[in-house]
């Protein structure tokens, strides 16, 4: 066998296994795309998770006092379950997990009220 062709070949052989962009062989590229992908599920339950358990607060929050002056509540803002506790105080720990969807919720859904209609019931 001529050495020229026989050099051909193994050139082209040694490609065959490169990606579009040249920079790492096939092989290592489908071991990294596996080993992302196989733990992809466990991101996208963890993000569905976080939704639907902030989902289930909201649904069971409520209107609280915002600002309450000498006349009363000026002003209502909502608060999912557990946000607050019965004396109105805030659990800061979580607030700051949920301040995400909760800046949705407020923004979108649950907008806040008015002190002089008073707490609506939205579900």
């Amino acid at each position: 066998m001529d050495p020229e062709i026989s050099s051909n070949r193994l050139f082209k052989q040694s490609w065959a296994n490169r990606s579009p962009h040249c920079l790492v062989d096939m092989k290592t590229y489908r071991r990294f795309y596996n080993a992302i992908a196989g733990r992809a599920w466990f991101f996208w339950l963890l993000i569905i998770f976080y939704l639907c358990s902030y989902f289930v607060l909201t649904i069971k929050g409520s209107y609280m006092p915002l600002v309450v002056g000498m006349d009363g509540v000026k002003t209502w803002s909502w608060e999912p379950l557990g946000f607050r506790d019965a004396k109105g105080k805030r659990h800061l720990g979580l607030c700051v997990f949920y301040i995400p969807l909760y800046w949705l919720d407020t923004r979108i859904w649950h907008t806040d009220n008015d002190g002089l209609d008073g707490p609506r019931y939205e579900p």
